[in-house]
């Protein structure tokens, strides 16, 4: 969440950004939501992201057993994790 929080300063400056995490039993699930800046749309950001940010976090989550996705949510961006908890 970490990368995912970078991007979120990075894109979408003085935006509100809300981090939460939770469990189920057996898995840790970490949501980061963050609004866009007034006048651009999760599609614009989308198109202009470029980069490997959410491929690699989807690699990192895969490689503990977990998932991850990320993309628009609504007049926002969302980053949710699911990973394994560890006994």
């Amino acid at each position: 969440m970490q990368e995912a929080l970078l991007n979120a300063c990075k894109h979408a400056p003085n935006c509100a950004a809300t981090l939460t995490i939770t469990h189920d039993g057996s898995s840790l699930l970490v949501e980061l939501r963050n609004d866009l800046p007034l006048g651009t749309g999760p599609a614009s950001v989308a198109e202009t992201g470029g980069g490997r940010g959410l491929v690699t976090m989807r690699e990192r989550a895969e490689a503990v057993g977990g998932r991850l996705t990320g993309g628009p949510d609504g007049d926002g961006w969302l980053v949710r994790a699911a990973l394994p908890r560890l006994a």
